[in-house]
């Protein structure tokens, strides 16, 4: 998808400078030309940045805990990362430099890439894959500053061989009429972006849908408990900005005449799988029990219990655990125990949820 929104954007470059020769029926000159490579730069850096995938979020609080505001070389800052950011970077110096002569000191070029990379990195907050990071700003603002000084270098050498006249040339050229451009791109990015949060607004539902529930909160988890004659209605939503709940999962656990519980998993959406943490969920029915341990790792959790329905969360997040041992209770890791108020234990069958 990203690179179909990639190819219109070039597209709508083209046909714009296509137009405009036929207007004037004249040729583009050098000036037009780097001007025309530089939207197309900034196509491609937009590309990079802000849709290298289409996995945006409505959920803030999981993007904004793995702001990353340590500066330089920390332990999870890989150097190819650090070397993308200011390859990425350089030409944005460069063409700055060329085309805004007031802007040719390290002063101007820190503080543009400053604003340019703030803006981007702030943009990422919005996005599950990326984060923001003060080290991409950091070697952003080297790589600009490595741009202006090519710059330099070919402004030098061009006096040096007396072909200074090109620089002036540009420098003179009219930006106005290809701008138009890159407002229209501009537009069709600001759209793109718009129309995938309306899909994800349109995917979520109001926190009203909690009303009147028996509602358990468990951090940014709303779970809803409803008993039947049969079976116990579980529904988790994960709670996102704007008071929108987002459903995880509903599952039916069977009811029968005694004690009976199921485990499932609670995990953050909106975020890469690589780097999904999950919870571990209780639901049950009791009648004798007063406690539940959860142990998990040698940490155990203790929570006290009421008779009736209840749903327990462990509050410590497990990285990529096997799903599949949690849900069966096979994990080797995991236990589960009850216990009456005389601290004796008490025996409460586990079950499996019913198919929907």
């Amino acid at each position: 998808m990203e690179y179909f929104i990639l190819g219109i954007l070039i597209a709508i470059l083209i046909l714009c400078q296509i137009y405009r020769i036929k207007k004037r029926k004249c040729k583009l000159n050098i000036g037009e030309i780097f001007i025309f490579l530089f939207l197309i730069y900034l196509i491609v850096f937009i590309k990079l940045n802000l849709l290298a995938d289409t996995q945006f979020t409505l959920s803030l609080s999981s993007t904004i805990k793995q702001i990353n505001l340590i500066p330089l070389f920390t332990l999870d800052y890989g150097l190819n990362q650090g070397l993308k950011s200011i390859i990425i970077a350089i030409p944005f110096g460069f063409f700055i430099s060329l085309f805004f002569s007031g802007s040719r000191t390290a002063p101007k070029l820190i503080r543009y890439g400053f604003i340019i990379s703030f803006i981007i990195e702030l943009l990422q907050l919005f996005k599950t894959t990326d984060y923001f990071d003060i080290n991409d700003i950091i070697f952003n603002v080297i790589g600009i500053l490595i741009g202006g000084l090519c710059f330099y270098i070919l402004s030098k050498i061009l006096n040096f061989i007396n072909k200074s006249q090109l620089i002036e040339q540009i420098e003179k050229t009219n930006i106005t009429p290809v701008m138009v451009s890159w407002k229209t791109t501009s537009l069709l990015i600001i759209s793109y972006i718009c129309s995938v949060y309306f899909v994800l607004f349109i995917q979520t539902q109001p926190l009203s849908i909690l009303d009147n529930s028996n509602v358990i909160n468990i951090e940014s988890f709303e779970i809803t408990l409803e008993e039947k004659i049969s079976h116990i209605n579980i529904n988790v939503y994960y709670k996102t900005n704007f008071n929108r709940l987002s459903q995880l999962f509903s599952a039916k656990l069977p009811l029968t005449s005694e004690p009976v519980y199921g485990v499932y998993t609670l995990n953050e959406p909106y975020k890469p799988q690589s780097d999904i943490m999950y919870g571990i969920l209780i639901v049950g029915w009791n009648k004798d029990a007063t406690r539940v341990d959860i142990t998990y790792k040698d940490t155990t959790y203790s929570s006290e219990l009421n008779s009736g329905l209840f749903a327990v969360g462990y509050p410590d997040l497990v990285i990529n655990p096997p799903i599949l041992d949690i849900y069966t209770l096979s994990a080797p890791n995991l236990n589960i125990t009850f216990y009456d108020q005389f601290n004796n234990i008490v025996e409460i069958a586990f079950r499996h949820s019913l198919s929907e």
